[in-house]
């Protein structure tokens, strides 16, 4: 653009651009062995509270949404605080000595559903499996 000159983004960016994060302390849930797993399946990223490329130090994580793409951003939102709110959960069950494994949530699907779909506008929601309306 000859005035705004070149206009760049990360491609993590791309769609709604939209980073929500949360600090949260998680120092027992950070040290089992599926917790990647938990966040990938939840749709979410750590890093440490130091921004991109840190690590955690006292078991303090910056969570946030992993996709900005093919959602919306109250979509996004929702995921972050689904999920915060799960890991929390999990975190005090395993400082009570209790096993968790019972709330290791599914992988979240996003099913996308083409214009003219009977089922794109029924409004059903379910917190670990989302039916993404997609438009064409």
């Amino acid at each position: 653009n000859e005035h705004l000159g070149y206009v760049l983004t990360c491609p993590s960016n791309l769609g709604t651009g939209m980073r929500a994060g949360v600090h949260v302390k998680l120092p027992l849930l950070s040290v089992h062995p599926r917790f990647d797993e938990i966040l990938a399946n939840l749709r979410l990223q750590k890093r440490g509270t130091g921004g991109v490329d840190t690590a955690s130090t006292d078991g303090t994580f910056d969570i946030s949404n992993l996709d900005r793409l093919g959602t919306s951003e109250v979509q996004q939102m929702q995921l972050v605080i689904d999920g915060i709110a799960l890991l929390v959960e999990m975190e005090q069950g395993l400082e009570q000595g209790k096993d968790i494994d019972s709330l290791i949530p599914q992988p979240i699907i996003h099913e996308f559903l083409l214009k003219g779909d009977e089922h794109a506008d029924s409004g059903d929601h379910l917190l670990y499996q989302k039916k993404v309306a997609y438009y064409l």
